[in-house]
């Protein structure tokens, strides 16, 4: 079966579709990765073939731009900005990757959740379609607290009613973007979407997840076709040697490794406060940059920085692990056994973040409004010498390590296919 495979330039979405790709590759199909041109500069061809769109809309280099403007951003204007790149996304798709289709002549298309647009090309060409999920899955109900929320699920009508309260203010802040999706299903002849579309994928679809079910909250309102699978990661690739990373420079202490992700990854107070939590630590702190290696602010400490970092090798000897709360991260240091402090910024993080504490256990979670060096400190300490949360971690990576994430979404993909 010829697959392809429709993701955004984003590398936290390119790393998992990439394995997700050769997962299908593995299982004997072809795999095609179809993505906007700054994505193939980021994209080592391994096994499956890439394909570009957008070049008018998105010409080379235009997402590096976008993505320093967005890298500054955090809370509701990071998402603000994410929804709207969405929008100008689905432009490109609705514009200039139909022929892309035709040539290739596809007999399953696996989308991203925000590739929206891309469910009207499948259905004008009957084309079997598979909805693909990097991050946490667009379902709302009020039971379950949004994705921008830290708290805990809680039964109480009071809880509930905030639920639903913050839900609400979320689209609204997504409205002007839903209008554009609107206006440009029906220039291309299709219905106006509806608000339910963007939170529930049609039953003659299959939708999966690398969120493992271990990890998230309880849904009493998931679709059917909705698959729960594991971290899309390659234990393969991880037990491969970086020789690019300095690893002269680790001195023998045991690591705190930190990352704020590959986007929003300029707030420069935060690595101060990082480097200033950790330095009279007996620990050696490692900190990505998730970018090229620029200029910083003098940093406290000795903190060892690093534009890019092996990081699933660096996970193997690290003790715990500061992050964002994004959702590849948080999987991979589950995977490694690791407590973690989470830093949630923006998008779903907050989220990520309450699972790890409320549902998992493994982690404690900072707003930002409560970051200081003073408190960042004290959390590592809880987390590094209270057992429980290495205990936690630890329970989860023997059930995670056990799963072939990218395998078993492959799987069932083409079940879905083929059942059509």
């Amino acid at each position: 079966m010829h697959v392809g495979l429709l993701v955004p330039p984003f590398q936290g979405h390119l790393n998992p579709f990439a394995a997700l790709a050769r997962a299908f590759v593995r299982a004997g199909d072809r795999a095609t990765l179809i993505t906007l041109p700054d994505g193939r500069a980021r994209l080592r061809e391994d096994g499956f073939e890439i394909r570009t769109y957008g070049e008018r809309l998105f010409p080379s280099d235009s997402f590096v731009a976008t993505e320093a403007r967005m890298g500054v951003l955090s809370g509701r204007a990071g998402a603000r900005a994410a929804i709207e790149l969405t929008g100008a996304q689905c432009r490109a798709i609705f514009e200039e990757l139909p022929p892309v289709l035709d040539a290739l002549q596809l007999e399953l298309l696996v989308m991203d959740q925000v590739c929206v647009g891309a469910e009207c090309l499948a259905a004008r060409r009957e084309l079997p379609l598979g909805v693909a999920c990097a991050a946490l899955p667009l379902h709302r109900e009020v039971g379950v607290p949004p994705w921008t929320s830290l708290r805990a699920p809680s039964r109480s009508p009071l809880a509930q009613l905030r639920n639903a309260f913050d839900h609400a203010r979320f689209f609204l802040g997504a409205l002007p973007t839903f209008r554009t999706f609107s206006r440009l299903r029906r220039e291309h002849g299709f219905a106006a979407m509806r608000p339910r579309d963007l939170h529930e994928i049609p039953p003659s679809r299959a939708q999966v997840c690398q969120l493992p079910e271990l990890l998230d909250f309880a849904h009493t309102k998931r679709p059917a076709h909705f698959h729960y699978t594991a971290p899309w990661v390659e234990a393969q690739r991880a037990s491969t040697r970086d020789e690019r990373f300095p690893w002269e420079r680790l001195d023998g202490r045991p690591i705190l490794y930190a990352s704020l992700g590959t986007l929003q990854n300029r707030l420069e107070w935060m690595y101060a406060a990082i480097a200033e939590a950790c330095r009279e630590l007996p620990y050696q702190l490692v900190l990505a940059l998730g970018r090229e290696r620029a200029a910083l602010p003098a940093l406290a400490g000795e903190a060892l920085v690093v534009g890019f970092a092996p990081q699933l090798e660096l996970l193997q000897r690290a003790s715990a692990v500061i992050t964002h709360a994004g959702l590849n991260t948080a999987l991979e240091t589950l995977r490694a056994g690791l407590p973690c402090v989470a830093l949630p910024i923006t998008h779903e993080q907050p989220g990520i973040a309450a699972r790890l504490v409320h549902r998992v256990g493994s982690a404690k979670a900072l707003a930002l409004r409560e970051l200081t060096p003073r408190a960042l400190r004290a959390a590592l300490l809880e987390v590094l010498e209270e057992p429980r949360y290495r205990a936690a971690a630890q329970r989860t990576a023997t059930t995670l390590q056990s799963l072939d994430g990218p395998s078993l979404a492959a799987a069932a993909l083409r079940r879905a296919a083929s059942e059509r």
